[in-house]
């Protein structure tokens, strides 16, 4: 479900009534007023505070929309079954917060079956208010699949930011419905994931860790951007296979415009194996701009290779016969030669190099992309393919006679580099 902008700035004006309390499946309630009032629960800062060193799980079910103040977790797994109920979070100074003492516990805070309010931004992991507080968390949105929105972040500087680039992991996994905020949802640098299957993101998200659609449940999800997605150069997407058919592997759908800055990880899923023709659209967007900068693909069968493909709307990934440099006609020196490469990208530019050693060599023009060729390496030449094919015409100086050369053929659109040729001019 993808809400529209206008949508959930709508929805964000007009949060439910509110009652004040809740039910302890462990016997009990929190009904009476000297435990709630608006805004205000008692405790450290005015937040409910779930330090669970008895216990590793707590469940909480919510029978009437309830406000707090803040919700801190601290270690162990809390679970907010709101029944179809609204959690408001009313403190705008201070986010809601899923934070861990130490760096062995991560904290889980799972929010199912209603929505959250926030006056104010989202934090999950380390916040610097807490100075002492450091640490790692995850947040789970599991809202029924008829939900409009299980997070919203509203208020002055109503961001959603997950982890704080400090090396504490942080997690944001959303499920079935749609996360609205009046600022922008951001995935911080290094261990910070945002995963999940069903769900969206309504506003501008900025992606500098991991961005993994699937659950900790299934390796194959889907997620939606309702706005912009930039995938800065710090992050990584991950994309999962597992068969080639539709919701086989993972999609990452963009309404607005999707600029890619990052790198990509491709998985295969286990019992998968990939056939020549097997393709899958991984992303859709209004606008697509960028590049993948780092690629790391799957083994593949022998005579094929992962082709990325970027379209003005979309990047596919297909299975496809290797590319191919053909023996040089008619291959002596003094005269000029035909070096055809095969199994090209239609409309791609494709470059051919040579050198008379191997080795590694990286591509100053294409970073990621690494020849199998030593110094000196030199682009001989390059064109666009026609027909699955490009066909190189060059004069082979009389001096090469009786020498061997290394080529290559490299396809930077699709991330593809051929086996090297060796041939004796």
């Amino acid at each position: 479900m993808h809400l529209s902008t206008a949508a959930c700035l709508a929805l964000l004006a007009a949060p439910a009534a509110a009652q004040h309390h809740w039910i302890d499946p462990n016997g009990g309630s929190f009904h009476d007023s000297g435990n709630w009032s608006t805004g205000v629960v008692p405790g450290y800062w005015g937040e409910v505070n779930f330090d669970l060193l008895g216990s590793t799980a707590y469940s909480v079910s919510f029978t009437s929309p309830v406000h707090l103040a803040d919700a801190l977790v601290r270690v162990g797994s809390v679970d907010f079954d709101l029944g179809g109920n609204e959690l408001q979070l009313e403190q705008s100074y201070r986010p809601l917060l899923v934070l861990d003492s130490s760096t062995t516990s991560w904290p889980t805070l799972t929010v199912r079956g209603g929505r959250v309010l926030v006056d104010g931004p989202v934090w999950v992991a380390y916040y610097p208010l807490f100075g002492n507080l450091q640490g790692s968390g995850v947040l789970i949105l599991d809202g029924p699949a008829t939900a409009l929105a299980p997070l919203y972040a509203t208020g002055s500087g109503g961001d959603i930011q997950i982890g704080n680039g400090r090396n504490y992991p942080a997690v944001l996994e959303v499920s079935n419905g749609a996360i609205c905020s009046s600022g922008r949802v951001i995935i911080s640098q290094g261990p910070s994931i945002l995963r999940g299957d069903g769900g969206a993101i309504v506003q501008a998200a900025d992606v500098r860790g991991l961005l993994s659609p699937g659950t900790a449940a299934s390796a194959v999800g889907s997620l939606g951007f309702g706005s912009t997605l930039r995938l800065r150069p710090s992050s990584w997407t991950e994309i999962d296979l597992e068969q080639a058919v539709p919701g086989g592997a993972d999609v990452i759908a963009v309404t607005d415009t999707a600029l890619i800055e990052g790198n990509l990880r491709v998985r295969l899923g286990a019992g998968y194996v990939p056939v020549v023709g097997d393709q899958f659209r991984i992303l859709t967007a209004g606008v697509v701009n960028g590049r993948f900068h780092i690629v790391e693909m799957p083994a593949s069968p022998v005579g094929t290779q992962w082709a990325l493909e970027y379209l003005p709307d979309r990047v596919t990934l297909g299975l496809s016969p290797s590319l191919t440099v053909l023996t040089p006609v008619p291959g002596v020196a003094g005269q000029q030669n035909t070096i055809t490469v095969d199994q090209a990208m239609d409309g791609a530019l494709i470059y051919l190099a040579w050198s008379a050693y191997l080795g590694t060599r990286t591509i100053p023009q294409f970073p990621g992309l690494f020849l199998d060729l030593g110094y000196p390496v030199s682009l001989a030449a390059y064109g666009l393919a026609s027909g699955g094919s490009i066909a190189f015409v060059s004069n082979v100086p009389a001096a090469a006679g009786g020498r061997s050369y290394y080529l290559q053929a490299v396809e930077p659109q699709s991330y593809r580099t051929s086996e090297v040729l060796l041939h004796t001019f």
